[in-house]
């Protein structure tokens, strides 16, 4: 059961007036992917951003706000590009795709330099490299994702950028970075490899913009998501056919999903499907999926499967073995078909284009590219074979070094100390002028577990359970549920939330955090989130979706529509109108106004609060529920 997922939709009255925000149902579809993504699963065992991350983008790239118009121009240089592919797969030897550490100087300035060629060659418009970017949307492969051709359909699409490019692409292998405290310390986000973690991603792309205006960001680690683990590459590996590694309903062993957590993980532009290939560090990102699925592809020829036919059976159309590759069914398949025998059992199919089944030809590895194993160390190699990795001997694996020159006397710098960087994007374009505020309230609830180093002292003896802040009544003890296991606790008190912000009527995203103070039972702060500007004629519609430093969600609470001094369960899905009196913000400092009465002349006095302008709140506690299950 959804429980309080499925909301009638209200209008509520505030002091006498028709207020502006209403709460909505969300989608079907949406709230469907929520309960079977979460079926088999627990808050305590699974960070539930997870779980909302994958069905946002699933039902974003199924059903998105906005269509991006296709360029024939475009379609045409991919063509061009798997055409130039063939001609060349016969005169040269393979390619190496080696991590991204694994580059000599020479190899990783020739990489940078192709991409940059590629962003600065404006024979298509606006460049080459956002043409091959924008390919990437489903407006025109919307099966290039959510079923078995995710696999075949990024393996011809890297490989048509790599034609582009000239050069083969490094990839990335994010268990590496993972095994630091902090990986956003790792060399991979300096001016060396690809740019900086947070913010604009600076050299060697300097100053990169898209076609809408916007610079190329990231948020990296600070809302969301985590890098893979060396246990979710060997869980994949430990399958034998592709229908268990391309099962949405095996989370542990989807490839699918465990790569869409760096997305979330890097954030900015990779955290959405259709924006995350104007991050060059897309492509290595891929890199890596692709090589993954080629260990286990030839772990199944080991085990005398033939990985060209394994192709796992299913009923979603766009995803059906013989079912024309999107975006690439007119290209020939001639040199990638699989065996004779095979195709002509099935003589209802053309088999002049390109389909799902021939990504799964062994071509691609055996005439064009080929990848250089994962690093590694042992007692017997105790190097990993470049001075940007070190070998750590006690547990034998390969750790990124770290930009720790600029970190002074810390150890690691927190993630979540870092302040956020939104795109300010509507439909492709970036103006901050296009968006507007609506205040959200968090309130915030201290597991009872979670103890602190100030401790009470009673007749002379120190308390060895409780600290100063925890010294509380036995019934107020019991009320407070205790943290999951996933929860983070740096000591300080210090707690962020994150807010993220989806248009479901509009191509936009926006990221916002509170800071709480978890020492206490109970804290609450303000937090205020752009949203599209609402116009005459069009409402704003978005989903708000809140979760801590560890991923728990927060559950939301929106205005009683019969008592609006009272907030009740809700969806997070809203409708946001022009309606006066408007309950928005044209800026954060109007904002904050609206929170505090700061129009008094007297200087000395002190700001009084009010929530009256505040519709939606988040509750964070620690109960094993999900938000849509019933209390």
């Amino acid at each position: 059961m959804l429980g309080n997922v499925c909301m009638c939709l209200i209008s509520i009255v505030i002091h006498h007036t028709t207020a502006t925000i209403q709460s909505l149902y969300c989608p079907p579809t949406y709230n469907k992917c929520l309960s079977d993504r979460s079926s088999n699963s627990r808050p305590k065992d699974v960070p539930g951003e997870e779980i909302v991350s994958y069905c946002i983008n699933k039902f974003l790239w199924e059903d998105p706000p906005f269509d991006y118009k296709e360029d024939d121009e475009v379609l045409n240089f991919v063509r061009q590009m798997f055409v130039k592919s063939q001609l060349e797969k016969k005169k040269k030897k393979l390619i190496v795709r080696k991590e991204y550490r694994m580059l000599t100087k020479k190899e990783r300035e020739d990489y940078h330099a192709a991409i940059n060629r590629l962003k600065n060659d404006k024979s298509l418009k606006p460049n080459v490299y956002d043409c091959l970017a924008n390919f990437h949307r489903s407006s025109s492969v919307k099966n290039a994702h959510f079923g078995p051709a995710f696999l075949p359909w990024h393996r011809l699409f890297l490989t048509i950028v790599e034609t582009a490019l000239g050069i083969a692409i490094p990839y990335w292998d994010p268990t590496l970075d993972n095994r630091l405290k902090n990986p956003s310390d790792s060399c991979l986000f300096t001016k060396k490899f690809v740019g900086s973690p947070n913010g604009k991603i600076g050299y060697p792309f300097n100053n990169w913009k898209h076609e809408g205006g916007g610079y190329v960001i990231r948020n990296v680690g600070g809302f969301g998501g985590e890098l893979l683990t060396k246990k979710n590459v060997d869980d994949v590996l430990s399958r034998k056919r592709h229908t268990e590694i391309t099962n949405s309903k095996s989370r542990r062993y989807f490839l699918e999903e465990l790569h869409g957590k760096c997305h979330s993980f890097v954030g900015g532009n990779m955290a959405k499907l259709i924006t995350a290939p104007h991050d060059p560090l897309f492509w290595s990102l891929h890199a890596f999926v692709d090589c993954w699925w080629e260990k286990f592809r030839q772990k199944q020829q080991k085990n005398g499967i033939n990985p060209e036919t394994d192709y796992p059976r299913t009923r979603k159309i766009g995803h059906r073995p013989y079912d024309l590759m999107d975006g690439f069914g007119k290209l020939t398949n001639q040199g990638f078909g699989i065996s004779e025998k095979f195709t002509v059992s099935d003589k209802a199919h053309t088999f002049k284009r390109f389909r799902n089944i021939d990504g799964f030809s062994n071509r691609f590895t055996k005439d064009i590219y080929t990848c250089q194993p994962f690093p590694s160390c042992s007692k017997s190699k105790p190097s990993c074979g470049s001075p940007w990795l070190d070998c750590n001997k006690s547990k034998w694996v390969c750790v990124p070094k770290t930009n720790k020159a600029d970190l002074d006397r810390l150890d690691a710098t927190p993630s979540f100390l870092n302040t956020v960087q939104n795109p300010f994007e509507i439909n492709g374009n970036a103006d901050s002028n296009q968006w507007v505020y609506i205040n959200c309230l968090i309130v915030f609830k201290r597991p009872r577990n979670v103890t602190f180093n100030s401790f009470p002292i009673y007749k002379g003896r120190t308390s060895k359970k409780n600290d100063i802040y925890s010294d509380r009544s036995k019934n107020l003890k019991k009320s407070f549920p205790k943290a999951y296991e996933k929860h983070i606790n740096i000591g300080s008190g210090f707690e962020k939330v994150n807010v993220r912000v989806e248009g479901t009527n509009y191509d936009g995203r926006s990221v916002e955090y509170a800071i709480v103070d978890d020492r206490f039972g109970i804290s609450e702060a303000m937090t205020y989130l752009p949203v599209r500007k609402p116009m005459n004629h069009k409402a704003t519609q978005v989903l708000l979706t809140a979760f801590d430093t560890g991923g728990r969600l927060c559950r939301p609470y929106c205005r009683d529509r019969k008592d609006p001094k009272k907030f009740v369960p809700c969806t997070g899905c809203l409708k946001i109108d022009t309606n006066e009196p408007r309950m928005y913000s044209n800026s954060y400092a109007e904002s904050v106004s609206k929170r505090w009465n700061l129009h008094d002349s007297n200087d000395i006095s002190c700001p009084r609060s009010s929530n009256d302008g505040v519709y939606i709140k988040f509750f964070c506690n620690f109960l094993d529920l999900w938000p849509w299950e019933k209390v």
